[in-house]
C-alpha cells in the first residue's frame, strides 16, 4: 500500500505503464489483474485526476492507430466500472467515439501496427496456425463490452434507443459472421 499522498502525486506515473500492459501483456490472467489494479487506482485518485485519465483515453480513441483505440476503449470501460452513474457526464463525447470504433472496418485510415517479420519461412506457414482474431475484432469486442457497461451503469433507456439497437445489431452481426465465414 502506498501512502495516499504519494499515490495522488504519482498516479499518472503508475497509470501509464499499467495501461500499456492492458494491450501488451500476453497472459489473460495478468491483463485481468492489471485491470483490477487500474480500477483500484481510479477509485483512490481525485475526480480531477480521473478527468485527466479520461482525456487521455479520449485522445487514444481518437487516434488512427488501432491499438491506441483499443486501449482508450478499455480505459473508458474501467472508468465506467469506477464512476458508475457518475460517468453519464462524459457520455456525449464518448458515445460518438465508441460508434466510430464499431465502424472501424469502414474507415480505411485506421492502421494496425504489425511487426515486420524478418523470417522468410513465415510465408510458408499454414493458415490454420494463424490467430483468426484480428486487432479490429479485439476493438469491436472491447467496444461492445464498454457499451454494455455504459448501458448497465448509466441507466440508458434501452427500450427506445438508437444506440442500443445499433449495439444489438452489431452483436448479431458478430455472432453470425462466425457461421457465415
Amino acid at each position: 500500500k502506498f501512502p495516499q499522498k504519494v499515490l495522488l502525486s504519482n498516479a499518472m506515473y503508475f497509470f501509464i505503464p499499467l495501461a500499456s500492459q492492458l494491450i501488451n501483456e500476453e497472459s489473460p490472467l495478468c491483463r485481468q489483474m492489471i485491470a483490477e489494479v487500474i480500477r483500484t487506482l481510479l477509485k483512490k485518485i481525485s475526480k480531477e485526476k480521473r478527468n485527466d485519465i479520461n482525456t487521455m483515453a479520449v485522445d487514444w480513441m481518437s487516434h488512427r492507430n488501432l491499438v491506441h483505440k483499443q486501449l482508450g476503449v478499455q480505459i473508458i470501460g474501467l472508468l465506467v466500472d469506477v464512476e458508475q452513474r457518475e460517468f453519464e457526464r462524459r457520455l456525449e463525447k464518448i458515445l460518438t467515439l465508441l460508434l466510430e470504433c464499431l465502424h472501424h472496418d469502414e474507415m480505411s485510415e485506421i492502421t494496425e501496427d504489425k511487426p515486420e517479420e524478418e523470417d522468410e519461412d513465415n510465408e510458408e506457414r499454414d493458415e490454420s496456425s494463424l490467430d483468426p482474431i484480428t486487432g479490429g475484432d479485439h476493438l469491436i469486442f472491447n467496444t461492445l463490452v464498454t457499451m454494455e457497461k455504459i448501458f448497465t451503469e448509466c441507466g440508458i433507456n434501452t427500450s427506445n434507443s438508437d444506440l442500443y439497437n445499433l449495439y444489438y445489431n452489431i452483436c448479431g452481426k458478430c455472432i453470425l459472421s462466425d457461421y457465415i465465414n
